[in-house]
């Protein structure tokens, strides 16, 4: 092959010395360069390679360039034009050949960590459900003066063709000397720290059917969406969905037609879980129910370039069967205990949000503004457990606001990022955020790596932040964070506690107030 390249590399000399003489415009030699682009499908036809009127062509300027005995007289061309345009396709088939195998072998990584030092004062009813003598819950204050945390996390992506990728992250996440074993929620695998044991929060491929039509099939990006980019220091979002009722990571398949910058997108999800008697897995392929609970789904993004003009994005979704999502265990009584019934379906959840964010919007300043409305319809069922006299079961659980006149919930989320107009590329930049959400807000967000989540809070959060760029992959960011609640947050984003054990929107007047130093470095 290398005898091959180097042949053909002496023909494209020839050919150069040839072209030289003969006049400009050749069609051969343009729809070559057109060739080796990488692109799939952007060779061109290979019926029409621009030979056929090209070659002639160079024939008759080189006979027009003097009489015919100079010509004559004149060295003869050891090949002619045509022959040579057949050895550069031939020098462009291997070229392109070579560039497939280099694709398909080839990996692309990149990385980043965050060692984080927060510092937290909770107060409120006691986490513990501890109450005083006239059964009112037991107020308390809880300090956490040093938290350290730290997260790393490797990304890997490939393009083994024009039309198919793939991309995934591992993450490690956990807190300083610690090692302890919690259960979590699935989707939320990559956001607890635990031990430091790495975890896929996120592997999917891309498949692009058309120019316009592509399929996505896997752990879809669903964490960090719009506008998070502002207080993450990213130029673009970390996420295909825009952040307000999602915000954790999930399976799913989703459809997106894409017309310039405005992308229509479907998606659909599937829950199935393991059933609880079949412990040793041995029957991996049955489910805890007959049908899985499945959520429907569909956007419209428009992702602007003009900065007057701004990114807008509406998501909407409906689980029509909604279950809860385990873990399930309940700390009662100093001990974890299982549900003994759990419904095929509590009722109908359904939620969407809109977003506008401006980049831009004047000079160094950039400002979003979201709503959020959720809407769920119970079906009076409840999750049991063992916890009534002498062990018998009773409900415990339900679908949020079951106990309501209201099933509406809704958030606004706001907030403005500033660049300084001095420092350069080093420019320090200074944020707020706010949201504000009524008793009924259901969401499915957990907590970032701040250990704290302002998404579907049924109260008030206020965030000031200061980002201070170091290097051009290195950044510090300090926060303040307040959390005012008004009502205590559902469990697993949908659920309560039924009217007899207080309900599942109880009145609460906890406060939590944390302060972050963080340091990111990519690579």
């Amino acid at each position: 092959m290398k005898q091959r390249i180097a042949v053909a590399l002496a023909a494209l000399g020839a050919a150069a010395s040839v072209l030289l003489v003969a006049p400009p415009a050749r069609a051969d030699v343009q729809s070559s360069a057109r060739g080796a682009e990488p692109d799939s499908g952007s060779r061109g036809d290979p019926g029409d390679n621009g030979a056929s009127d090209g070659a002639p062509g160079g024939d008759a300027a080189i006979a027009e360039g003097g009489d015919a005995a100079e010509a004559s007289e004149a060295p003869e061309t050891p090949e002619t034009i045509e022959e040579l345009s057949d050895r550069v396709r031939e020098l462009e088939d291997i070229v392109g050949e070579l560039e497939r195998k280099t694709a398909l072998q080839r990996l692309g990584w990149s990385a980043d960590y965050r060692i984080t030092l927060s510092s937290f004062r909770y107060e409120g009813e006691s986490p513990d459900g501890a109450r005083n003598a006239d059964g009112t819950p037991r107020k308390v204050v809880l300090d956490n003066q040093e938290q350290w945390t730290h997260r790393a996390r490797l990304s890997l992506q490939t393009d083994p063709t024009g039309s198919l990728r793939f991309r995934a992250r591992l993450v490690v996440f956990k807190r300083f000397g610690d090692s302890a074993f919690v259960p979590v929620l699935e989707s939320s695998a990559g956001r607890v720290p635990r031990d430091a044991t790495a975890r896929f929060d996120r592997f999917w491929i891309d498949w692009f059917l058309t120019q316009r039509w592509s399929l996505s099939l896997g752990r879809i990006s669903a964490t960090d969406g719009s506008p998070s980019e502002l207080r993450e220091n990213l130029d673009r979002p970390a996420s295909t969905l825009s952040l307000g009722l999602i915000d954790r990571e999930y399976d799913a398949v989703a459809a997106t037609y894409q017309v310039g910058n405005l992308l229509l997108r479907g998606f659909y999800l599937s829950w199935q879980f393991q059933r609880a008697d079949d412990i040793y897995t041995s029957l991996p392929f049955l489910a805890r129910s007959e049908a899985p609970m499945r959520t429907y789904g569909a956007a419209v993004q428009y992702r602007s370039t003009t900065p007057a003009i701004p990114n807008f994005d509406i998501t909407a979704f409906i689980s029509p069967r909604f279950r809860a999502l385990p873990p399930l265990d309940l700390p009662i009584g100093g001990r974890l205990v299982s549900p003994t019934y759990v419904p095929n379906s509590l009722g109908r959840v359904m939620g969407a949000t809109a977003l506008l964010l401006w980049r831009d919007m004047v000079k160094g300043l950039d400002a979003f503004l979201a709503g959020s409305i959720s809407h769920v319809n119970p079906n009076g069922e409840s999750l049991r457990y063992p916890i009534g006299p002498d062990g018998a079961s009773i409900p415990v659980l339900t679908l949020t606001s079951a106990d309501s006149d209201s099933h509406v919930g809704l958030q606004v989320y706001s907030g403005f990022r500033l660049t300084m107009p001095f420092g350069g590329k080093h420019a320090p930049k200074t944020g707020f955020e706010f949201t504000f959400g009524n008793r009924n807000i259901l969401s499915f967000a957990t907590p970032t790596s701040d250990l704290v989540t302002r998404l579907g809070l049924r109260g008030r959060t206020y965030d000031l932040y200061y980002i201070q760029p170091i290097y051009s992959n290195l950044f510090a960011r300090l926060s303040a964070t307040i959390l005012d609640y008004d009502y205590t947050p559902p469990l697993g984003g949908a659920l309560g506690f039924v009217p007899e054990l207080g309900g599942t929107h109880q009145e609460s007047d906890r406060m939590i107030r944390g302060f972050n130093l963080a340091l990111h470095a990519s690579f």
